[in-house]
This record gives structure tokens, sequence and C-alpha cells, in this order.
């Protein structure tokens, strides 16, 4: 078949009326992370994760309870589809988190440690 009579019997399949395909840009990318710390993650706004997360993919639990007095490092990676995230990797800096909480001693004390061991 001609690549004349495909044109033909695609536009037969369509109706006239245009429909509105939506863009995901970058800046909605952007904005749709913005909004996933803000409203769930520092607000607890659980009822909007399905605004945000496909159904699919994602489930979560977040702990309610008092805040804590900590500060965490992280760095989180999301993978976006259709303006959902469908995916995300959380990597935390565990060392200085377990520091902060008294579990582990600090830095200079294991290495101190490790240092008189070795001798």
């Amino acid at each position: 078949m001609r690549s004349g009579r495909w044109a033909a019997v695609i536009f037969a399949g369509c109706s006239r009326r245009r429909r509105r395909v939506k863009t995901y840009t970058v800046e909605n990318n952007k904005q749709l992370i913005v909004r996933f710390f803000e409203e769930v993650w520092n607000q607890r706004k659980l009822e909007i994760a399905d605004d945000i997360f496909d159904n699919d993919c994602h489930t979560f639990q977040l702990q309610s309870g008092t805040p804590a007095t900590t500060s965490i490092r992280m760095m989180t990676l999301h993978r976006i589809q259709r303006g959902k995230i469908i995916e995300d990797w959380v990597i935390v800096e565990s060392l200085g988190f377990l520091q902060q909480l008294g579990i582990i001693s600090a830095t200079s004390d294991l290495l101190r440690e490790f240092r008189e061991r070795k001798d």
C-alpha cells in the first residue's frame, strides 16, 4: 500500500473534533515535586497522594507524630510520567542521621577508635 493510502485510512478514522492533549514540561515536573515535598511530606496531606502518584506503581506510609529536631541529608530521584510520580528513590545520609540520634558515635570518635585498634 502506498503512503498516500495509509494517510487516507488514518484520517478517515479520526473525528473532526480535536482532542486536547496535555503537555508536560520540565516546569510542570518541578511543580509536582515541590507539591510532593510541601504538601505530602511536610504538611502530611496524604489525601492528595492520588493526584501526585501513579496508582499502579507507588505505595508509601508516613509516620505521624511530633516533628523531629534532627536534620537529615538526603537526595531523592523521581521518575515522572504523564504528570505523576511513578517511581522514586531516596538516598539518605544514614551515618549523620544515626549520629544525631546518638546511636553511633561521632565520626572523630569512630576514626580514633579505628586508629587505636589498628595500632
